[in-house]
Order: C-alpha cells, then structure tokens, then sequence
C-alpha cells in the first residue's frame, strides 16, 4: 500500500482531486467506513474546491479590470503577477487542495481589499475621467474650457521626505477669458478732444479726436481698476494653473506687464482724428494771386527746381560752458525747391504735424526725433521740400524672419535688430555731437557707418497674377549699418523753415516739418512721399486713426469716376480687400502689407499729385474728361 501511494503521487498532476468521486468501485475495504456518508462528504469537499478556485479567478479577474490610469498600469500589472505568484505557491504547499483553502482566499480577498495603493489609484482614474467628461462637454457648449492637467502622472511617488508617498491626482478647469471686450469698456466714454487752426492755404480745420495721449493717461489711471475685473481675475488664475500644471514658475509682473500692454494696444483703437474742413477760398484766392504777382518774374509758380542733396551741416547754439556749438550734419536724399512756398519774413506757427527741432530749443535729448509740439515757433519757410531717411519702428510690416532669410540669401549675416529699431524710431540719423558738450558728449549716431541707404530686397510670400499664374511679392526694405547692425528707415518728405529769435532774426537753426502728400507730390518725390493708408498698433490691428484707406479710395474716384483706368481699379480691389481684413478684425500678412505699400508708394503720388489745389486750379474741376496720367 505504501508503494502504491508513492506510485500514485509521483504521477499526479495538479487537477481537482474531487472531480471522480465514484467511491462504490472501491469496495468495502473496511466494513466500518459508510461509503454513503464518505460520498456525501466528498460531494461537499469538492464544492468548496470550485468555491474557492472561483473566486481566486474573480479576484484576480476583478484585479485586472481595475481601472486605473496609464502611468498606474506597470504597478498594476506587478500587483497582479504578485497575486498569482501567491496561488502557484499555494498550489504548490497544498498539491492542489483547494478545498483547504479558505483561509488563503479570505487572505486574498483582504489583501485587494486593503491595499490603499489600489484604492486610490481607482480614485485618482474617476478623477481623470470625471476631468475629460467636464472638458468635453464645456467644449460641446462652446465655452472655450481653459484645462490644464499633469502629465505622466503617477499615484505613488517620492515625498519631500524621500519616503515612498501616494499622490492624489487634480486638474483644473478654468473658463476662457477674451479680455479684449473688457478691456474696450474702459474707453467707449471718451471724451473727444478737440481744436481748431488756420493752414497755409487759409483753410479753417477743426479736429475732434481722442489722441494717444489721452488713451495712455487711461491705461495709466485705469490698470488697476482692471486688475479688479472678474476677467482679469479669471484669466489671472488661469495662467497660475497653466504655471502649475506645466511647472513653469508664475511670473505675475511680467503677466500684469503683458497684460498692460495690450490694455494700450485696445486703446489705441479709440484714437480717431477727425477732420472737419471749412475752406475760406477767398482768402486762399487772394494769397495765390499774391504769390503769383510776387513771383511772375520766376516762371510758373508751380515749378520746382532741383535743390542741394547729400550732407547737410547744421549748428546747435551751445553756451561756452559746454565747449561751444555742436556741430552736427544729416543726409538730404532729395531736395525741391519752389518759390511760391518761400515766406519773406517769419512768422509764429503751431505745427500740427510732427516736426525734427534741429534747434537747441529741443527736448528730445541727443535725438533728432519726429515729433509734435505744443509750443509755438518762430519759423519762415524757405519753400524747399527735402526728403530724409528715418528709422522705422518695429510694426509688423517688418517680419524679423522674412528679412533674416533675405540677409541670408543675400550672403550677409545681419540679423533684425528689434531693440535698435525699437529704441531709434522716428529719428533722423545724424552724425556729430547734439544736445551735449561738444567735448566731453558724443553724439547717439557717431557709428553710423556712412548715411547712405542700402537696399535688402525681401521676398514675403507668393500669389497668383490674374491669369492665374504663381507671382512672387517682394518689398524693397532700406537700411544703414550702425556699429556693425542694420538700422531699418524709410524716406520721408519734410518741408524746412528757418529758426528766428524773438526780434525776428534767424538763428542758423532749422525746423523740418512732415509734409503733406500733395506738397510732396508735387515735389515730385514719386515713391518717397511718405505715405501710408494705415497705421498699425503694436498688436499689428490698423488702428482708427491710422486707416485712411476711405479718403484714399475717395481719391481715386476723383481721377478716375468712370473706372476706366486698370492700375486705378486695381488699387481700389486691394485697398477694399484690406478695408474688409480691418473691419473683421484680422490681422494682415505680409503679403497685404506689401501689396498695399506698392499701391501707397507707386500710384498714390500720382493720385495725389491730380487731386492738389495746384491741379485743381490748373484744370478748373474734376470733370470725368480729366483724365489719370
């Protein structure tokens, strides 16, 4: 017997060893053993067998099926391996026994059941999904969710302490703030400003506007009543959860910065210059014809003749205690001059437009920098009308990765400069001291390496040509180099009139004062009269006192009423399509840009030059039969 038991259990196989339970075969080995009682026994035996092993299968059945979040699954598939490497063990103990094994599958059960790992990694998925369901349905409802959530997170991790923690999982969802009609609020009750002069030409104009400076004193004094708005508060909170759950630290002075700055840029929408012209033409017709008999001696009082161009040499009056006058020159690029614009003695004058104080009078420190002044100056104008390169500030018109590619291609490793053009904007480059000692001071431009402007020919993208054919776009961009680094400018027409004292004596000094396109059209300055239909924010959004796309149009309209003339209707098709980008609040390309620059430098002077009082006297009216040169 004891043999066969050992030939027996060396061929089992773990198997369930309740599953032949056909005792009667046996026989009655011992006549006090009742084989129906030791059936019934077996029967019961074999029921906790299936008990058990079934429900060491839903435990680890309900193991797997745990739901818990990708970081979480390595742990959990361990954890599962872990329950099973138990069973083998136990299979191996008992030789299969599982009808013993109630004690181990309660074992089991109190282990899932007790294991805080898994509570709340079961946890922290309900909280994931509970996240994306709330995010999906704020997006369904158009809400523009703002959310933001960790990323690779796991449920345990290390703690401060080194020692082994578990982690509770958090996202956050914010709602989207569109600060811009908030922000809008602050300067819908703006109260216009408005003033009224008398020009050259004897035409009382009256502008009603809200300027630029009214609009930074209500940034200035209204930031902080914006900062208290549940906008700004939302959106506040917002870019700390973005900080947060990308762990970026939050900067909040450099986020009221941002925001401040586009607080200016909304408000620099509500600047508007209004201009309401009323024409004293009697006065106008008398001043002509004494311009007229006073220059009938000189030929046509609408000649202009070609004056000095290249370096001019200027003196800014300086007291012996700061080592004497400074001497200072600038580059003319082009020079007119006409005779009926000369005044014979000078005369006080408020310039509305911006002027250069090339005077010792300035206040713009050791610049030469476009401007507007209150105050006003005792000028004559000498009748010349000169064209002078300036440093253009840095609009979205010049794309520092368009003009880099264009350096590239032209085998030079300049780059564009956003601080140099931002810091010399409006100036007109000089060479020498200003403002200063002429000894000790030197001047801002003493680098410049030579005032002649080069060309960088910049392609911005490409279009179709009306038949349909690609047609690249390219803009002429004009720089000077400045201790090794290019320094974007553009030409601008100036009219120039001589400085007097009080007793009407001139000082030697200069004022140049932005002409207006008619002069410099007439002056025959062609591309460079220095005219621009827009103005752009820094937002690059046309601002409302920029867009003078309307008057342009209006302008073509008078040259050409009957649409007959093709580079005419062709200007009026580009500036529509920019009038429609700016009133649906788009931003424009640099394609739009230059497709407009073309238009405002190419065709623009002519129109300009057919619209001015000269050639409006000279043709009497406006009939359709004038035709557009």
């Amino acid at each position: 017997m004891g043999y066969q038991r050992e030939y027996y259990r060396g061929r089992r196989e773990r198997r369930n060893p309740f599953g032949d339970q056909n005792l009667a075969q046996l026989g009655k080995v011992y006549a006090d053993i009742p084989i129906d009682a030791m059936q019934t026994a077996m029967t019961d035996l074999n029921s906790e067998y299936i008990r058990n092993r079934d429900l060491q299968d839903k435990y680890e059945s309900a193991l797997a099926s745990a739901e818990v979040m990708a970081g979480d699954d390595v742990k959990k598939q361990q954890y599962i391996q872990g329950l099973r490497d138990k069973v083998d063990q136990f299979t191996q103990d008992t030789d299969g026994a599982y009808e013993t094994g109630d004690n181990f599958v309660r074992g089991l059960a109190r282990d899932v059941g007790n294991n805080e790992w898994l509570y709340k990694a079961m946890q922290n998925k309900k909280k994931f999904e509970e996240g994306e369901a709330a995010y999906k349905e704020d997006m369904r409802r158009g809400l523009n969710p703002q959310y933001f959530k960790p990323e690779g997170f796991t449920t345990e991790g290390i703690g401060p302490d080194g020692k082994t923690s578990l982690n509770e999982y958090d996202y956050y969802i914010g709602k989207g703030v569109d600060m811009d009609p908030t922000m809008q609020t602050f300067f819908e009750d703006l109260k216009a400003n408005k003033s009224t002069y008398i020009d050259d030409f004897m035409n009382i104009t009256t502008n009603t506007g809200v300027s630029n400076q009214r609009v930074q004193q209500v940034v200035e004094e209204g930031f902080q009543g914006l900062k208290q708005t549940d906008a700004y508060q939302q959106d506040l909170q917002n870019k700390r959860a973005q900080a947060q759950y990308t762990g970026v630290p939050f900067d909040e002075a450099a986020y009221d910065a941002q925001r401040k700055q586009e607080f200016a840029a909304v408000g620099e929408r509500f600047v508007y210059n209004q201009k309401d012209r009323n024409p004293n033409r009697a006065l106008f017709n008398a001043q002509l014809a004494a311009r007229q008999k006073a220059t009938s001696n000189q030929g046509n009082t609408t000649q202009w003749r070609q004056g000095a161009i290249g370096r001019r040499n200027q003196i800014e009056d300086e007291s012996w205690l700061k080592g004497g006058d400074d001497k200072f020159s600038f580059s003319i690029t082009n020079s007119k001059v006409n005779p009926t614009y000369a005044e014979a003695e000078p005369t006080m004058r408020r310039f509305n437009q911006p002027i250069v104080y090339a005077g010792n009078d300035r206040t713009t420190g050791a610049a030469m920098k476009s401007k507007t002044y209150g105050n006003a100056i005792n000028t004559q104008a000498t009748g010349e009308v000169v064209t002078t390169p300036f440093v253009v500030g840095p609009n979205p018109g010049y794309n520092a990765e368009l003009i880099n590619q264009a350096f590239e291609d032209a085998g030079k490793t300049y780059k564009y400069n956003y601080t140099a053009q931002k810091d010399y904007q409006d100036e007109m480059p000089y060479e020498g001291n200003i403002g200063g000692s002429s000894v000790f001071a030197g001047g801002r431009w003493n680098d410049v390496e030579g005032f002649d402007p080069k060309t960088l020919r910049v392609k911005v993208g490409s279009t179709t040509d009306s038949k349909g054919k690609p047609k690249d776009i390219y803009r002429d961009m004009s720089y000077i180099l400045m201790d090794g680094e290019p320094v974007f400018v553009e030409n601008r027409a100036q009219q120039v009139y001589n400085i007097a004292d009080n007793e009407g004596n001139l000082t030697g000094e200069q004022v140049y004062a932005q002409a207006s396109p008619e002069i410099a059209s007439l002056a025959g300055f062609a591309n460079d009269i220095g005219y621009s239909s827009i103005s752009l924010d820094s937002s690059g959004l046309v601002s409302n006192s920029g867009n003078r796309i309307q008057n342009s149009i209006e302008k073509l309209d008078m040259v050409d009423p009957l649409n007959t003339n093709a580079n005419v209707n062709y200007a009026r098709r580009i500036y529509k399509n920019i009038n429609n980008k700016i009133r649906d609040g788009k931003k424009l390309t640099p394609i739009d840009l230059a497709q407009l620059e073309e238009v405002d430098k190419t065709l623009m002077p002519q129109v300009f030059k057919q619209t001015s009082f000269e050639w409006q006297q000279k043709n009497e009216s406006t009939k359709p039969n004038n035709t557009f040169d």
